[in-house]
């Protein structure tokens, strides 16, 4: 759990430093080769979904490089706030692995 609190603490600061504006493929390249020169991930995916509703829905996949475990599945809904949404998420996921790494 220590490697996924790191790479979701790197992740958040890559993401305050970052001149992306959007959640895309360009942004998500930078942010899975920062990641994995820290050896933090084995890969990150993506990919457009398009909704009945006529919205197009983002689904992010991170995966980790150890076994069990190892994935973090985000879906980021509104085209308008993916950005915002993805902070959001990664916050969340990271106060869980903190809350495990105590438990521990």
């Amino acid at each position: 759990m220590p490697i996924v609190w790191e790479f979701l603490q790197d992740s958040l600061h890559f993401f305050e430093n970052m001149t992306y504006k959007s959640v895309g493929k360009h942004m998500i390249a930078a942010w899975e080769k920062e990641m994995k020169v820290n050896g933090y991930i084995k890969d990150i995916q993506f990919e457009k979904v398009a909704l009945p509703s006529k919205k197009n829905s983002l689904w992010v996949l991170i995966e980790f490089p150890f076994e069990g475990k190892k994935h973090i599945s985000i879906w980021l809904d509104s085209h308008k706030t993916r950005l915002e949404d993805l902070k959001m998420y990664l916050k969340l996921y990271e106060q869980k692995a903190i809350r495990r790494i105590r438990d521990d």
